[in-house]
């Protein structure tokens, strides 16, 4: 496998996977910044740009993980953003591959069958 440390798992996000926030340019912005300085896997990044908005500028702003300089902040971004949108009562949207809906965990997972040849033609992550 890879060193330790190298950045996360999942593949690390990029700015430019920061979709368009439906709050406007200046809170793309600050995603896109947020992304940079606290790396992060691309399912946290998925999962912080299709939270509600009021979700987004709450996770900005406040964020502030313990150990700076880490290389990899997926789990800690991910929770956090859950916990913001379950305080603010704003639930986030089913994201694939994220165990038993929006706050469940692993062992409460549904089994979802897929037809033959895997996901829905017409289902797009962009």
């Amino acid at each position: 496998g890879r060193p330790q440390g190298t950045g996360p798992r999942g593949g690390a996000a990029t700015p430019e996977m920061v979709t368009a926030s439906s709050a406007g340019e200046e809170l793309t912005q600050a995603l896109k910044q947020f992304v940079v300085r606290f790396p992060i896997d691309e399912k946290a990044c998925f999962l912080l740009c299709n939270a509600d908005p009021s979700v987004q500028i709450k996770v900005v702003q406040e964020f502030r993980p313990h150990r700076q300089n880490d290389s990899d902040y997926s789990a800690l971004v991910t929770t956090f953003t859950k916990k913001t949108a379950e305080a603010v009562g704003i639930p986030l949207p089913h994201l694939p591959g994220f165990g038993g809906g929006v706050f469940g965990s692993a062992d409460s997972a549904v089994a979802v069958s897929l037809p033959e040849g895997g996901a829905p033609k017409d289902f797009d992550l962009a």
